[in-house]
């Protein structure tokens, strides 16, 4: 993964050449967190795998994010900076951060929302994540809708024992 400042006359400016666009790109608000991050719930995970590019406007989110991809490469601006997020890391997103991204075609998007409330971890500044095998298959075992509370309660403990900067 890769950081890099933002800059030029257009940076930040949607539409207006911060980020080019591929023919037939999905432009999406930028959405809330998940409606299933409900009282209780420490961590909601969700993964597609777009057709089309997709670009996400700007925005932010009263949760705390963790984006990951896997078979390429996701661009996402975080305030002034822009981070390539490829396959071995992550990229977490403090709640109230504005961000938006783009991902091409036929790659695998994984998120995954944290209640700030329910976090006993703290990034207070967008962080480069190693994305380990552990931490990598318990947070897509988090997506599952059919999880209960207490199978929930124990995954969650295990994302919070395992996550951590990478070292790269």
């Amino acid at each position: 993964m890769t950081a890099a400042r933002a800059g030029g006359p257009a940076a930040g400016v949607p539409g207006s050449g911060a980020w080019p666009r591929e023919p037939g790109t999905e432009v999406r608000p930028g959405a809330a967190s998940p409606a299933e991050l409900r009282e209780g719930f420490a961590i909601v995970a969700e993964s597609e795998t777009p057709a089309a590019p997709v670009e996400w406007s700007p925005h932010t989110h009263p949760a705390h994010e963790l984006v990951w991809v896997r078979g390429g490469a996701l661009t996402a601006r975080v305030q002034d900076r822009v981070f390539t997020v490829s396959d071995g890391g992550g990229l977490w997103i403090p709640a109230g951060v504005v961000h938006a991204g783009r991902l091409p075609a036929g790659r695998a998007f994984h998120t995954a929302f944290f209640d700030p409330a329910l976090t006993p971890i703290a990034f207070p500044a967008p962080t480069v994540l190693a994305m380990t095998a552990v931490l990598e298959s318990v947070l897509l075992h988090l997506a599952r809708a059919d999880l209960d509370r207490a199978a929930r309660a124990r995954a969650e403990a295990v994302v919070f024992d395992v996550i951590e900067p990478s070292a790269r």
